[in-house]
């Protein structure tokens, strides 16, 4: 898993990647994209909680 932060100014831009293969044969290439559609859902949930987040330790 990668984070990657830049510099916007007021805001800063923020990416986060993964790469991961499935291990298991036949099985994990049938639950490879299931696991990887939870991931994505995941991940954006993280991201979508950070500004919130941010502003409140900002404020307090």
């Amino acid at each position: 898993m990668t984070f990657s932060l830049g510099d916007g100014g007021d805001m800063t831009p923020f990416t986060m990647s993964y790469d991961y293969e499935p291990k298991g044969g036949p099985l994990a290439m049938l639950f490879g994209p299931i696991m990887d559609k939870q991931m994505h859902k995941g991940f954006n949930g993280f991201v979508d909680s950070l500004e919130p987040a941010a502003q409140a330790q900002a404020t307090a």
